[in-house]
């Protein structure tokens, strides 16, 4: 029975889309999946044995070091290093982002612990090229302000329709690339996040398209909408921005809540 379970491990071990080592008590590497040869660069004839801290950079292992002992002593499911930048190095020395998870494991043996690490470059890549873009559309936006003191109103209106058309794009054709590569299920909570940013695009869209609107004196779009839609909506829409801020929102609605006619991207 013992083999079997053995066999089954490590059969699932083989099985995983990222690298898994497995280290002792005293973070020395006992155990690795193919996958952690095709990450690392090292075939594991040359990992068995050797401590953990060979696959991260040099400036980072005194420190790993003493966190090693302190998970020891109280051992349990959690993130490596939360909160911080994590980095893996290759046998090549060329270093990369990782995302690490520990779990304990209890053997015949004693403790050991089991790490799970993903090689999240490419999810950096894309994070920084969004950022990049963020930045681009923030400084257009304080360009088309500062004209806005030499425009009137319907001027301005279409100024900053026609300015945002072509950034609109590039952003929505960038989000629509990070959600094609994001990997389920795991990455579900960044896959969310990457929803939300996209119909945020969408919004903006919307109100490109009523600034045009405005500046051909159009009517706005008058619909009849539930409050409580909307205001659910739109707290949906910015939680990562609350949550980030550490705000916590409270609603309460009365029973008798009418519904009201308004445009809904001014509403919201």
């Amino acid at each position: 029975v013992l083999r079997e379970s053995e066999r089954r491990f490590r059969s699932l071990l083989e099985a995983g889309p990222d690298a898994v080592v497995v280290v002792d008590a005293a973070a020395r590497i006992t155990l690795v999946n193919a996958q952690t040869e095709a990450v690392f660069g090292y075939p594991r004839g040359e990992l068995v044995g050797q401590p953990i801290e060979l696959l991260m950079p040099e400036r980072f292992q005194a420190a790993h070091r003493n966190r090693h002992a302190g998970y020891m002593t109280a051992p349990r499911v959690r993130p490596m290093g939360d909160g911080l930048e994590l980095l893996g190095r290759r046998k090549d020395g060329s270093e990369f982002p990782v995302e690490v998870s520990l779990s304990p494991l209890v053997t015949e043996e004693g403790l050991s612990i089991i790490a799970v690490a993903r090689d999240i470059t490419e999810r950096k890549r894309a994070e920084a090229a969004l950022a990049a873009r963020n930045e681009e559309l923030r400084g257009m936006t304080q360009q088309l302000w500062q004209t806005a003191k030499l425009a009137t109103m319907g001027e301005l209106a279409a100024n900053i329709a026609h300015e945002l058309n072509n950034p609109l794009a590039t952003v929505s054709l960038r989000v629509e690339s990070l959600l094609a590569q994001t990997p389920a299920p795991s990455e579900d909570d960044r896959r969310r996040a990457l929803e939300i940013i996209q119909q945020e695009v969408e919004r903006m869209g919307a109100l490109v398209a009523g600034l045009l609107q405005f500046s051909r004196r159009s009517t706005h779009q008058i619909s009849t909408l539930d409050l409580r839609e909307e205001i659910d909506r739109t707290l949906e829409l910015i939680h990562y921005h609350l949550r980030a801020r550490g705000i916590v929102v409270l609603r309460e609605y009365p029973p008798d809540l009418p519904p009201v006619q308004a445009d809904r991207q001014q509403l919201r």
